[in-house]
C-alpha cells in the first residue's frame, strides 16, 4: 500500500514539476482534474486489503487514462 501511494504521489509531484518549468498557463493544469479520482482510489485502497482490492483496479485505469488524456489535451492545446 505504501509502495502504490508512493508510485501515485511520486507521478503527480513530478508532472506538477514538470508543469510549473513550463510557461505559465492554466491549460497545462488541466490534469488536476482527475485527482478526485485518484484520491478516491487510494482512500479504498488502504481501507480494504487481499481480493477487495481488485475493485480498485478499474478506478485506477480510468483515473490514469483520464490524468494522461487531460495532461496531453491541456499541452496540446497551448500550443495551438
Amino acid at each position: 500500500k505504501i509502495y502504490h501511494t508512493a508510485l501515485i504521489a511520486g507521478g503527480w509531484i513530478l508532472m506538477t514539476a514538470y508543469a510549473m518549468l513550463r510557461v505559465f498557463d492554466l491549460w497545462h493544469y488541466l490534469y488536476v482534474l482527475s485527482l478526485p479520482l485518484f484520491a478516491v482510489h487510494l482512500a479504498g485502497v488502504w481501507r480494504h486489503s487481499g481480493k477487495a482490492l481488485d475493485a480498485q483496479l478499474p478506478l485506477l485505469v480510468f483515473s490514469s487514462f483520464l490524468f494522461a488524456f487531460l495532461a496531453g489535451f491541456g499541452f496540446v492545446v497551448y500550443l495551438l
